[in-house]
């Protein structure tokens, strides 16, 4: 989502669906600055061949 606000520091604070265990991810301008925890893991429930469509939409 940081695509939409360029130059601007982008804050997610989330739970994980898994155990509930508190995510905070800080990022700007496509730069990581912050991960906790640090053994974060990302999923996109999209096949693969697909990803390509779907980040070429938001071009």
């Amino acid at each position: 989502m940081g695509w939409l606000f360029p130059g601007k520091e982008v804050r997610i604070e989330a739970r994980c669906l898994d155990c509930g265990e508190s995510i905070l991810v800080r990022t700007k301008d496509g730069e990581l600055l912050d991960a906790n925890p640090d053994t974060i893991i990302g999923h996109i429930s999209l096949p693969i061949r697909q990803w390509g469509a779907v980040a070429n939409a938001f071009l």
